[in-house]
């Protein structure tokens, strides 16, 4: 929970949702803890949000996936990542992914079939709505959709590429 993870941003947007009229009673969860957990508190207090937002603080190695499979949504704003495990940990899940637009992520996400993008706090609102309205059978491609485009960095597909990489080493120097 640190600032350039940009929690303000799904804060804020996670507001006008609320205001547009929440379709569904929804939770807005932070997991985690870092420098900007006041911070967080302060401008949740300040939108009013308070009955809403839950910051669950520190948790241990092993309980990412809980919380990942208590969500319906999985939300982030940051544009730092370099790799977006967290978005493919979500994916893996079958959790719905929203994610702030970032080129690191095109590769990972393609917007409408494996998960969705958002570009502020304004688009965050309309989306997370779209996306919470979502038909079963639409939420169900998705979810499917995001398990195969995750599935290439399973243990088991890293173990073919290698052993693929190996034999043709052997193969060519053996």
């Amino acid at each position: 929970v640190a600032k350039e993870k940009s929690i303000d941003v799904l804060l804020r947007g996670y507001r006008r949702f609320l205001d547009l009229g929440e379709p569904v009673p929804t939770r807005f969860v932070i997991t985690g803890w870092g420098p900007a957990e006041k911070e967080l508190k302060n401008l949740s207090h300040a939108l009013g949000l308070e009955n809403k937002v839950v910051l669950t603080g520190k948790v241990s190695p092993n309980e990412p996936p809980k919380y990942y499979h208590l969500a319906d949504c999985f939300a982030s704003a940051s544009i730092t990542e370099t790799q977006g495990l967290t978005f493919m940990e979500a994916m893996a899940a079958s959790v719905l992914t929203l994610a702030r637009y970032d080129d690191n992520l095109v590769g990972t996400i393609q917007d409408g079939k494996t998960g969705f993008f958002f570009f502020d706090e304004h688009d965050f609102s309309d989306k997370l709505n779209h996306v919470i309205t979502l038909d079963e059978a639409s939420k169900e491609r998705v979810r499917k959709n995001a398990l195969a485009a995750v599935d290439i960095y399973s243990l088991e597909h890293f173990y073919e590429n290698i052993m693929e990489v190996y034999t043709r080493v052997c193969r060519q120097n053996w």
